[in-house]
């Protein structure tokens, strides 16, 4: 079952996503830096919302790529940044790519099993 980790920056996603599945962080995709095509290797996902920005950049499918991601790893965890609040930006592709990110997040939240935000290192459960 795909969980999902949402929060703002920094709040302690990673480190809490680390412990629920007694983890360390070399298991850990990091969707800012690491390499696209090793992303099968792994099942925790961390910086999603960077992954996308990286897929949209490549003019890729972001929503079609992370679907089949889940598909293929129903014991993966999402983490992802919410990107959504706060000044909306004045570039075009700013506010194209946290449209997408919301999207795609959203997409992805309708077949998790479990869903929580995490605020100052704090879990909430959404689903």
């Amino acid at each position: 079952m795909v969980k999902i980790i949402v929060g703002g920056c920094c709040q302690g996603k990673l480190e809490y996503a680390l412990k629920q599945e007694n983890a360390g962080k070399d298991q850990v995709f990091d969707g800012a830096k690491d390499e696209i095509s090793r992303i099968g290797d792994y099942r925790i996902l961390n910086h999603v919302h960077l992954l996308i920005r990286r897929l949209l950049l490549e003019q890729k499918d972001a929503g079609k790529f992370l679907s089949k991601y889940v598909e293929t790893h129903p014991d993966a965890m999402l983490i992802c940044d919410e990107v959504g609040s706060g000044i909306v930006p004045l570039e075009q592709e700013e506010r194209f790519w946290r449209e997408q990110v919301g999207r795609i997040m959203c997409m992805l939240v309708k077949n998790a099993g479990e869903v929580e935000r995490i605020c100052c290192g704090i879990p909430q459960r959404i689903k």
